[in-house]
C-alpha cells in the first residue's frame, strides 16, 4: 500500500503544486549529491533547455532517480504477488502445466531444483523474478525519463524550422521602420501564438533580458545556443555578429527573409515531388494490392478450406485501415503548414478593453504604481489603488492586492467559461460555422439515437442479421460524416475568400499610408473600394473607430470576428508597428509582398494535386469495379457442392483435395467486399483531403462522395 501511495504521489503532484514541491524536495534531500560524469551531464542539461523543461538539471535528475527507484519498487512487488497468485493457481489446478512446458525449459529447471534445499525452489524463482523485473522496470523508467526531452526537442525542432520564415519576415518587417532590435524581440515574445515554436525561442532572450539584466547580444547568443534547431542557431550567429559590429540589423534581415522566400519555393517543388510519389505507392499499394489480394485469396479458396477467407479479412479490417491510418499520420508530418492557433475569444479579451480602462501594462509607466506589484503611497497619506481611488494606509497593500487580484482572476475565470457557454448555446450556427468540429457533439449522438431506436423495430418478428446492422451504421455514418462535410466546407470556403483579398488589403493600406495618409484615414478610403468579403468587415472597424473605439482594439475585434491565422498575422503585425513607431507603410508592403508570396504556394499545390485527387478517385472507381463483377459475375458461376456431384461423389474423389471445390461461403464472402468497399472508401476519402490541403478534416467531402457510390453498390451487392 506504501509502494502505491508513492507511485500516486509522484503521477498525482502534476496536478497539485503543493504535492508536486513535496515530491521535488524529497528526491532533491534522497538523490540530489548523486551526479553523472561531466559529459552526460552537460548534454542532458542541454537536453532540458532544448526541450524548455520548467525545472533545474538538479531537480530533473533527482526526480528521475526517485521515480525509478519507486517504480521498480513498486513492479517488484506486484511481481512477487503475481507470481504468489500463478503459483496457487498451477496447485490448485488438474492441469500438469509444468509437464507441458518443452524438455529444453524443464531439464534445467529440473537440474537447479536439485542444487537447493527441499520447499526452497519456489522462494528463488519469486525472488528472482522480483528483481528481474523490479530493476527492469527501473531501468526502463530511468531510460524514458532522459529520452523525453531528446524527443521532445526534436519535434520543437521541426516546428521552429517550418515556423523561423514566418518569424525573420515579422523581425524584417518591425526594424524596417527603425525598431530597436530588444522590442522587436518582446513584440515577437509577445506573440508565440502567431508565430509559434520560434517566437517562443526569441522568449528566452527576452527573459534573459528583462529579468536577468543581460545586454542583448549575450542573450541572443544564449538562445542560440540553447535551441534544438541548427537553422535558429546559425541565424542567431550572424545575428549576433550583426548586432557586435553595428551593422544595419534591417538589411541582415532583409537578405534572411529573401533567402527564407527562395528557400520555400525551393522546398514547394521537393514537396510536389514528393507527393506525386506518395500518390503513386499510395495507388500501388493502398488500392491495388488490397484488391489484388482479394482476388487471389477467392481464387485460392477454391482449393483450400477458410485460411483464404481469413487473409482476406485480415486484409480488409487490418491492412486497409490502419495503412491508411499510418499514411495519413505520415503525411501530416511531412506536408502540414506551420502549427500555428487561430485565435481565441480568451486571448483576445485581455488585449481589448474598453475606453477609459487602463491596463496593467499601461499602469507599469504611470507614477501611482510599482512595476512589482504594490500600490504606492499618495499625497494624502492613503494608497492610491489601480482604479485612481484610495484606500486606507493601515491596509497592507501586499496583501490586499495579492488577494483582490487572486479573487478577481478566479471571478473571470469562471466569467469567461459561463460566458463562452451562453455564447456557443445561444447561437449554434455561428459556433458550429466558426468551430465545424463542434457539430459532432450534435451529430453522433443523434445517430447513435436513431440506431437505437431503428434496432427494436427490425427485431419485432426475426433476428437482426449483419447486412442490416451494416445499413444502419453506413446511413449513421453518411449523417455524421455528411453534415460535417457541409459545414467545414462552408467554414473553408468563408476563411478562403477572406485570405484571398488580404495581399490586396494590405498593399492598397500600405499604398494610401505612404502616400500620406494616416492609417485610420487609409482605412475609411479602403473600405469604399470592392474587397469581396472584407468589405463588411471594414465597415464595422470603422464603426467602432466612430464610437470611440481606438484603431488597436477595432483591429483586435475583427481579429477575434475572422478567427484566420493569415488575418491574425496581419493584425498583429499592424498593431504592433502602430505601438512602436507609427510608422506602418513599410511594415504593411512587407506584409503584403508575404501574403502574396503564401497565396501564390498554396494555389501552385492544389493545382497540382487536383491531379492526384482525380487519380485517387479513379482507383477507388476501379475498386468498386472489380468488386461488382466479382460478386455479379465470379462468385455466382463458381461450382457448389451439388455441381460437382453431392455429397457421395465428394467422397468418391476423398483425399485428393478437389473435394474442396464448391465449398467457398459466397455469403461471408460476399460481406467481406463489401466491408471492403466501405473501409476503402472511408480512409481513401480522408487521405484525399490530407493531399490537398494538409488537413484531414478537408477529406469529409471525398469520404462522403465515396460512402455514397459505395454504398449504391452495396445495396446493388446485397
Amino acid at each position: 500500500m506504501f509502494v502505491v501511495l508513492l507511485v500516486v504521489a509522484i503521477h498525482v503532484g502534476r496536478f497539485s503544486a503543493r504535492l508536486d514541491r513535496i515530491v521535488s524536495r524529497t528526491a532533491v534531500l534522497v538523490f540530489g549529491g548523486f551526479s553523472a560524469s561531466e559529459s552526460k551531464r552537460k548534454e542532458r542539461r542541454a537536453n532540458l533547455h532544448a526541450a524548455h523543461v520548467d525545472t533545474t538539471y538538479r531537480g530533473y535528475a533527482s526526480r528521475t532517480r526517485l521515480m525509478s527507484v519507486v517504480h521498480g519498487v513498486a513492479a517488484g512487488v506486484l511481481s512477487l504477488y503475481a507470481t504468489w497468485f500463478a503459483a496457487r493457481l498451477l496447485e490448485s489446478s488438474e492441469v500438469d502445466a509444468v509437464g507441458r512446458l518443452p524438455l529444453a525449459v524443464r531439464a534445467p529447471a529440473a537440474s537447479f531444483d536439485a542444487l537447493l534445499p527441499p520447499g526452497a525452489g519456489q522462494y528463488v524463482y519469486a525472488s528472482t523474478v522480483t528483481v528481474v523485473v523490479g530493476v527492469g522496470v527501473a531501468l526502463l523508467t530511468y531510460g524514458y525519463r532522459w529520452y523525453y526531452p531528446v524527443f521532445v526537442a526534436d519535434g520543437r525542432e521541426r516546428e521552429i524550422d517550418r515556423s523561423l520564415p514566418l518569424t525573420v519576415s515579422f523581425m524584417y518587417a518591425l526594424a524596417r521602420p527603425g525598431i530597436d532590435f530588444p522590442e522587436v524581440m518582446r513584440i515577437l515574445a509577445r506573440n508565440k501564438r502567431i508565430y509559434g515554436e520560434a517566437a517562443r525561442e526569441v522568449e528566452v532572450g527576452v527573459r534573459n533580458i528583462d529579468v536577468f539584466g543581460v545586454d542583448v547580444v549575450t542573450a541572443v547568443e544564449t538562445m542560440g545556443r540553447r535551441s534544438p534547431s541548427t537553422r535558429f542557431r546559425e541565424l542567431s550567429q550572424n545575428l549576433t555578429s550583426v548586432l557586435r559590429t553595428g551593422g544595419s540589423l534591417a538589411e541582415f534581415l532583409e537578405r534572411e527573409y529573401r533567402e527564407f522566400r527562395e528557400e520555400a519555393e525551393v522546398q514547394q517543388e521537393r514537396l510536389l515531388t514528393a507527393l506525386s510519389t506518395y500518390a503513386e505507392v499510395y495507388a500501388a499499394v493502398g488500392i491495388a494490392l488490397p484488391l489484388f489480394g482479394i482476388v487471389v485469396l477467392l481464387i485460392l479458396d477454391l482449393a483450400l478450406d477458410d485460411l483464404p477467407l481469413l487473409l482476406a479479412r485480415i486484409l480488409v479490417y487490418g491492412f486497409i485501415p490502419l495503412f491508411n491510418l499510418g499514411f495519413v499520420l505520415y503525411l501530416s508530418n511531412v506536408v502540414d503548414d506551420v502549427s500555428l492557433s487561430t485565435p481565441t475569444e480568451e486571448d483576445l479579451s485581455v488585449d481589448i478593453a474598453p475606453m477609459g480602462v487602463r491596463r496593467k501594462d499601461d499602469l507599469a509607466t504611470e507614477a501611482t504604481y510599482d512595476p512589482d506589484g504594490t500600490a504606492l503611497p499618495a499625497a494624502d497619506g492613503g494608497t492610491t489603488a489601480t482604479d485612481g481611488g484610495t484606500l486606507p494606509a493601515t491596509v497592507p497593500s501586499h496583501d490586499r492586492d495579492r488577494g483582490d487580484v487572486r479573487r478577481n482572476r478566479q471571478r473571470l475565470a469562471v466569467y469567461r467559461q459561463v460566458r463562452d457557454t451562453i455564447k456557443r448555446l445561444t447561437s449554434p450556427l455561428r459556433t458550429v460555422l466558426k468551430e465545424p468540429t463542434s457539430l459532432l457533439w450534435v451529430s453522433v449522438p443523434i445517430a447513435i439515437l436513431v440506431i437505437g431506436l431503428r434496432i427494436p423495430g427490425l427485431l419485432e418478428d426475426r433476428v437482426l442479421t449483419i447486412r442490416e446492422f451494416d445499413d444502419l451504421l453506413i446511413q449513421s455514418l453518411l449523417l455524421v460524416v455528411g453534415s460535417f462535410a457541409v459545414v467545414y466546407e462552408i467554414h473553408s470556403r468563408r476563411i478562403e475568400a477572406i485570405e484571398s483579398v488580404v495581399p490586396d488589403f494590405l498593399d492598397r493600406l500600405a499604398s494610401l499610408n505612404e502616400a500620406g495618409m494616416t492609417i485610420v484615414a487609409s482605412m475609411n478610403r479602403i473600405r469604399r473600394s470592392d474587397l469581396g468579403r472584407l468589405n463588411e468587415e471594414l465597415d464595422i472597424i470603422w464603426r467602432d473607430i466612430r464610437w470611440g473605439a481606438d484603431l488597436r482594439s477595432a483591429l483586435k475585434r475583427f481579429e477575434r470576428r475572422m478567427g484566420t491565422v493569415t488575418i491574425s498575422r496581419a493584425v498583429t503585425l499592424l498593431t504592433e508597428s502602430i505601438r512602436a513607431s507609427g510608422d506602418v507603410g513599410p511594415v504593411l508592403r512587407i506584409a503584403a509582398e508575404r501574403a502574396k508570396a503564401d497565396r501564390r504556394l498554396k494555389q501552385r499545390r492544389r493545382d497540382e494535386m487536383v491531379v492526384y485527387i482525380v487519380f485517387i478517385y479513379l482507383g477507388f472507381l476501379v475498386f468498386l469495379a472489380i468488386v461488382g463483377v466479382v460478386v455479379f459475375v465470379m462468385l455466382p458461376n463458381l461450382p457448389d457442392s451439388a455441381s460437382v456431384g453431392g455429397p457421395d461423389a465428394a467422397a468418391a474423389i476423398g483425399g485428393s483435395g478437389i473435394e474442396n471445390i464448391g465449398q467457398i461461403d459466397q455469403d461471408a464472402w460476399r460481406l467481406t467486399l463489401v466491408h471492403a468497399i466501405v473501409f476503402q472508401g472511408f480512409c481513401s476519402g480522408w487521405l484525399a483531403g490530407q493531399f490537398t490541403s494538409a488537413d484531414v478534416r478537408a477529406g469529409a467531402k471525398h469520404v462522403t462522395v465515396m460512402l455514397v457510390l459505395g454504398y449504391v453498390m452495396i445495396v446493388a451487392l446485397l
